[in-house]
């Protein structure tokens, strides 16, 4: 949902900035779900996001179809 948001003049950005703040001053790991651009990956790594989830890497599969493309990686 603020994924999306990363290069818009969305308001919901700012509210992500917040999120990633939060959890680096509370000392927790965060997750970025749903990265779906080159763009989202650069962002999230300048704040030290570095567990992502997303389109970027793959879309949803099989567990067969996993084991396959994991091989071919």
């Amino acid at each position: 949902m603020f994924i999306d948001t990363i290069d818009s003049d969305d308001v919901k950005a700012s509210v992500l900035e917040a999120i990633i703040s939060f959890a680096q001053t509370s000392q927790l790991q965060t997750i970025a779900e749903g990265v779906e651009e080159l763009s989202q990956v650069s962002y999230l790594a300048q704040h030290n996001v570095f567990a992502i989830q997303g389109y970027i890497y793959a879309r949803p599969m099989a567990k067969r179809d996993l084991e396959t493309w994991l091989y071919n990686r």
